[in-house]
């Protein structure tokens, strides 16, 4: 069915392009800083050079690294499947992660900005068979061009915030003029499906897999390569700008003797940033891309790169998840679960309350409300192993009743695939 445009879709294109020096702009300075001509022209929908793609392949919408992690599972199997796989992300970081991978049927892109002319060269470029737009993002120009060339477009682990709900009208309007022209909607939560329906989704095409994170270890797990480290340590991962200093400044004052800290920045791009806080701070560190032989456990050791941290999450004594003493909303605790970890959270964890709060209730988590706590809970908790090991334990077996949901999702997507 062709989708016409609303009023809230004109109105949404008008705005989009009074903005468009500023989106030209900062396309622009994010090339020159990472020098990548290649995120510019792509960002544009131009696609140069030696892209290389089978006809009509599987698209699959990713916008940064935490997407990615989540769909990975999901597009290991594809592949298997023999399906060839077009990755698109926002971020640099995104396409290093996909780079990554190293899978043999996969072509990582830049989504362009979402502007018809730029939109439409990237579906006539790739002419992909079905879209996969993971998690929530619901670009309307992008999605309504797509609908109306006949692309099927599902929503893979949809969540929709309660931002979204509170978006105004001609925002929630365009939502919906999307939604109702969706393939499918396979929503992570009870919660977020109901949300899908508010926003105007037909609740025929709305299921409930369940959260696709839950997906993620599998293999990694039991396959991690051994860690550099040889001391104790607390790993603070995925962490973000005012959490570090925080920590650092916490840890200075009272953490324990016994163990070393590890941060691992979300963005590694921040690493002068960070360092910049260390020295402030009288810190001493040293970087994980420098390939140290040999770490102080006095000093502060700073994983600076992408794709490297499992193997400190199975050496860590204890973990505790970044984006969530600042208002991000958190991020996946899952990774470390498969690990037996014992781990620890702040209290802005919205982005995966119903994980946490299910973790709270087998006794899986830790939930400190700030930095000091964090380090007050470090130190209880390292008098008691045996409980230690057992909220680890607990993480994990909370994990293994959630591993259904990937057979799952591939079935679900296997058929939106071959209808």
């Amino acid at each position: 069915m062709i989708r016409t445009a609303t009023h809230s879709t004109l109105a949404y294109r008008l705005l989009t392009w009074l903005l468009f020096p500023a989106a030209l702009v900062y396309s622009g300075l994010t090339a020159l800083k990472y020098q990548s001509l290649q995120y510019f022209l792509q960002r544009l929908g131009i696609f140069q050079g030696k892209i290389h793609t089978h006809n009509h392949p599987v698209w699959c919408h990713c916008a940064s690294v935490g997407e990615i992690n989540t769909a990975l599972p999901l597009l290991q199997t594809l592949a298997e499947y023999d399906l060839y796989l077009l990755v698109s992300t926002n971020t640099i970081s995104g396409r290093r992660r996909l780079q990554n991978l190293h899978l043999n049927k996969l072509t990582p892109v830049y989504l362009p900005l979402d502007y018809i002319p730029f939109v439409k060269r990237f579906l006539s470029t790739f002419s992909p068979v079905a879209g996969l737009i993971f998690e929530t993002e619901l670009w309307p120009n992008l999605l309504l061009t797509s609908i109306n060339r006949s692309i099927p477009i599902a929503v893979i682990n949809g969540r929709i915030s309660d931002k979204t709900l509170r978006a105004p009208a001609f925002v929630r309007r365009n939502y919906q003029t999307i939604l109702t022209g969706a393939h499918a909607i396979l929503a992570s939560s009870a919660e977020n499906s109901a949300r899908f329906a508010m926003l105007g989704a037909n609740k025929q095409i709305i299921t409930t897999p369940g959260n696709l994170k839950f997906a993620t270890p599998g293999k990694a797990g039991r396959n991690t390569a051994e860690c550099v480290i040889t001391y104790r340590f607390l790993l603070c991962a995925s962490t973000h700008a005012d959490e570090e200093e925080k920590i650092i400044q916490a840890w200075r004052r009272h953490g324990p003797r016994q163990l070393g800290l590890i941060l691992a920045m979300r963005h590694p791009q921040r690493k002068k940033q960070v360092c910049r806080m260390l020295k402030k701070n009288n810190c001493a560190y040293c970087l994980h891309s420098d390939q140290p032989a040999r770490a102080a456990k006095n000093t502060v050791y700073l994983i600076d790169t992408l794709g490297e941290l499992l193997p400190f999450m199975k050496k860590a004594e204890l973990i505790f998840m970044g984006g969530s003493l600042v208002p991000v909303g958190g991020h996946n605790l899952l990774e470390a679960a498969q690990f037996a970890k014992c781990i620890l959270t702040g209290p802005c964890h919205a982005n995966i309350k119903e994980i946490t709060d299910e973790l709270i209730d087998c006794n899986g988590i830790r939930i400190v409300k700030d930095a000091n706590e964090l380090v007050q809970c470090v130190n209880q908790l390292l008098k008691s192993p045996q409980l230690i090991n057992q909220i680890g334990a607990n993480a994990k077996n909370y994990l293994a009743s959630k591993q259904h949901i990937l057979k799952t999702y591939q079935q679900q997507v296997l058929n939106i695939i071959r209808r």
